[in-house]
C-alpha cells in the first residue's frame, strides 16, 4: 500500500510515495505546477520485449514513479528534448506523464502531456478526460468517455466526485472506480490549486467506498 502524502520541503512539494519504486504518481509543489503519471499498457509489452536485448539495458531500469520526482528537482521546466534524454538514459516502461502549469490566466491555461512508448517521447494538448487501462483499452476509454460525458452535463459541483467513484453500467473493469478478479482502484486523490495554496486530499481506499468529507489525509502548500 502507498504511503500516504508528504511534505517534501526541498522540492516544496506534496506527493504520496509508492513504496515498492520510492518514487510517485502525482505531486503538486508550491509554484502551482502538478504532475500525473499512468502507465501505458497498450506500450508495455512491445518496450519489454526490446529492453531484453541486452542485460547492460536492464540494469538501468528505473521506476516510473521517478520520474515526477525528477520535474519536481529540475531547475527549469520540464521539455520533451529533455524528457527524451531522460527516459533514453534510464529506459523507462512506457508511460504517460500529465502536466498541469501554473495558471497564469484561464484562457491561456493548456494541460498537456508527454508518452514514452519505450523509444521516443511526443507531447499533446491533454483533453477533459484522460484515462489507461491494463485491459481492453479501447473498449475501457470509449466506456469511460461516454460516462464522462453524462456526468459532466449535471448541473452538480460535484459531478467529478460522482464521475471517479462511479461503477456504470457495472463494477467492472470497464467502470471508472474499477474492479477487476485480478485488480482494482485502491486509492483517489484530489488537487485543488488557488492563487494562494496547493492542496491535495487523498483517500487510501476504493473510489467507492470513500467520503469526500473525510480524506485519510490533506496537505496544503501556501504560495
Amino acid at each position: 500500500m502507498a504511503e500516504l502524502p508528504i511534505f517534501d520541503e526541498v522540492r516544496q512539494a506534496i506527493y504520496p510515495i509508492d513504496p515498492q519504486g520510492q518514487g510517485t504518481w502525482i505531486a503538486t509543489n508550491q509554484n502551482g505546477e502538478t504532475w500525473c503519471l499512468l502507465n501505458l499498457y497498450q506500450k508495455n509489452q512491445a518496450a519489454e520485449l526490446g529492453y531484453s536485448a541486452t542485460s547492460a539495458r536492464k540494469q538501468k531500469l528505473l521506476s516510473r514513479g521517478q520520474i515526477i520526482l525528477a520535474c519536481l528537482s529540475a531547475q527549469t521546466d520540464m521539455s520533451l528534448p529533455r524528457l527524451q534524454d531522460y527516459c533514453g538514459k534510464y529506459k523507462f516502461s512506457p508511460f504517460t506523464l500529465c502536466y498541469f502549469p501554473k495558471v497564469l490566466t484561464p484562457q491561456n491555461w493548456q494541460p498537456i502531456y508527454w508518452q514514452w512508448d519505450g523509444i521516443q517521447v511526443t507531447a499533446q494538448q491533454l483533453p477533459n478526460m484522460f484515462t489507461s487501462s491494463g485491459k481492453a483499452f479501447t473498449k475501457v476509454l470509449s466506456h469511460r468517455q461516454a460516462v464522462f460525458s453524462q456526468f459532466s452535463r449535471q448541473q452538480s459541483n460535484d459531478y467529478l466526485w460522482q464521475f471517479h467513484t462511479s461503477h456504470q453500467p457495472s463494477k467492472s473493469h470497464t467502470s471508472v472506480c474499477m474492479h477487476r478478479a485480478d485488480a482494482k482502484s485502491v486509492s483517489i486523490t484530489e488537487v485543488t490549486s488557488s492563487t494562494t495554496v496547493q492542496q491535495m486530499k487523498y483517500w487510501n481506499t476504493s473510489p467507492c467506498q470513500a467520503q469526500y468529507s473525510k480524506p485519510t489525509a490533506r496537505l496544503i502548500i501556501n504560495r
